[in-house]
C-alpha cells in the first residue's frame, strides 16, 4: 500500500466523521426548533387558561362557558401542540363546567365549583414555555 492510498484513506475517514458530525448537529437543531415551533400558540393558550381560571374563580356562581367562547375554542384547538394528558385535562374541565351550567341547586353548584377550581389550578402553567 502506497503512502498516497493511506493518505486518501485518512482523508476519507476524516470526511466521513465530519459528515456524521454535521448530520448530528443538524438533527439536534431540527429537534430544538420542532419543540419551539408552537411556542406562540402555547403562550396564548397559557394566558387563556389563566384568564379562564381567574374568571371562574371570581364569578363561579353565574359563570357560563358560552360567555367565553374564544377561550373555549382555544382550549379545544390545543390538541395539536400540547401533550395528550394536558389536552385531556382541558376536555375534563370543559365537561365539568358544562355540568355546572346545568345544575340548579345552589349547594350542588358550590360543590361542583369546588371540584372545578383545583382542576383549573392544575392546568395553569407551572414552568417556562421555552424549557
Amino acid at each position: 500500500m502506497s503512502s498516497c492510498e493511506v493518505l486518501q484513506g485518512i482523508i476519507s475517514s476524516i470526511s466521513a466523521i465530519s459528515g456524521a458530525t454535521a448530520a448530528y448537529f443538524a438533527f439536534s437543531a431540527i429537534k430544538q426548533n420542532r419543540k419551539n415551533i408552537f411556542l406562540n400558540q402555547r403562550y396564548f393558550l397559557a394566558l387563556s387558561v389563566k384568564e379562564l381560571h381567574s374568571s371562574f374563580e371570581s364569578e363561579w356562581d353565574h359563570f357560563r362557558l358560552s360567555n367565553y367562547s374564544e377561550l373555549h375554542k382555544m382550549l379545544l384547538n390545543s390538541e395539536y401542540y400540547v401533550s395528550d394528558k394536558l389536552y385531556q385535562g382541558f376536555l375534563e374541565v370543559i365537561r365539568e363546567i358544562k355540568k355546572l351550567d346545568s345544575l340548579l341547586n345552589d349547594q350542588d353548584r358550590i360543590d361542583k365549583a369546588n371540584e372545578i377550581l383545583p382542576m383549573l389550578e392544575d392546568l395553569k402553567l407551572k414552568m417556562r414555555l421555552d424549557e
